[in-house]
């Protein structure tokens, strides 16, 4: 007997390797997703601008790395004794004119060259609304704090959703034709604009991501990660302490329906070889000077060394001082 409505979906005709260059950018939910990328040694670039909620602020980053857009120091604003620009998060931001450029200029031409080779973007849209400049009515990516009363708040609609991420995808393909797209909307609810609100802004989210993916199914699909939290597990033990963002449990459920999406059996078997070696490495020893000790890290040496030998760009340098 079943206690609960199961969302299971075919593997992604889009999988990923080792090898695949994956950038994510959008909600805080992209971040976790990174995260677990990263930490299992995968080849990813998870939100280099910083958390992005609304789709036309995501848009325009992508535009932004695809051209390789430089910025001046009139195009920042102080806030607080710190210099921000509205369309990148604030932790790009310094107290000092250059170095905030600097940094920004980094994380666009980083991304920018990445973007040549990178095989598959995740876009995850956090929320409808967004926030515009009163006197240019220009969206942003992040207030940094200043004054209210320079901004209005304002429901994105569903179409001027799609037409700026078909446009920055577009742009994007111009220079790498093989990118495919997934599309997913964030799980995180964002009740401090009002629970009925969030849902209409996650409604239009939902179908701003499926308009996009009747626009090239063939290289644009969706992740129905909100689904996963929503319908299938679907009860608050799975949200965290603040009842908004999802637990480390439900992460790593979805995690889970993310390895088996996108990964084939030989990338599986990969991961299992790279997590044995991370485990290994946090495992307490009950006498660290014992022969026994001593064996045991030989042996994840000589494991690192034979997957890094099949694998060259794999990072083991941290573990690699923890086994000596």
């Amino acid at each position: 007997m079943l206690f609960r409505t199961e969302l299971n979906i075919l593997p992604s005709k889009a999988q990923i390797q080792y090898t695949d260059p994956v950038l994510l950018i959008g909600s805080c939910f992209s971040q976790n997703i990174g995260s677990y990328l990263q930490k299992y040694k995968f080849n990813v670039i998870s939100n280099p601008f910083g958390t992005v909620f609304n789709p036309i602020s995501i848009a325009k980053l992508l535009q932004v790395a695809a051209l390789d857009t430089q910025f001046t120091a009139e195009d920042l604003l102080k806030s607080q004794g710190k210099w921000v620009h509205p369309d990148f998060h604030s932790v790009l931001s310094t107290t000092n004119v250059k170095s905030t450029l600097d940094q920004i200029h980094q994380a666009i031409h980083h991304v920018h060259l990445a973007l040549k080779r990178v095989k598959i973007i995740f876009i995850t849209l956090g929320t409808s609304y967004a926030y515009t400049f009163k006197e240019s009515e220009t969206v942003v990516a992040n207030c940094h704090k200043l004054s209210g009363n320079l901004f209005d708040k304002k429901l994105l609609s569903v179409e001027e959703s799609v037409a700026a991420l078909e446009e920055s995808i577009a742009l994007l393909r111009r220079s790498n034709d093989s990118i495919h797209v997934v599309v997913t909307v964030s799980p995180v609810r964002h009740i401090k604009d009002g629970i009925v609100e969030n849902q209409r802004s996650k409604a239009r989210l939902i179908e701003t991501a499926h308009r996009l993916v009747e626009l090239d199914p063939e290289n644009t699909t969706y992740f129905p990660a909100y689904e996963w939290l929503m319908d299938d597990l679907r009860d608050y033990r799975f949200y965290g302490e603040d009842m908004i963002h999802p637990s480390d449990s439900a992460i790593q459920f979805i995690w889970e329906k993310f390895c088996h999406h996108y990964f084939e059996k030989d990338t599986l078997s990969k991961l299992s070889e790279v997590q044995d070696i991370l485990k290994a490495a946090h495992h307490k020893h009950f006498n660290p000077d014992s022969a026994e000790t001593a064996k045991f890290k030989s042996e994840y040496l000589r494991k690192i060394d034979a997957l890094t030998g099949r694998f060259p760009f794999l990072n083991f340098d941290t573990e690699k001082t923890a086994f000596q």
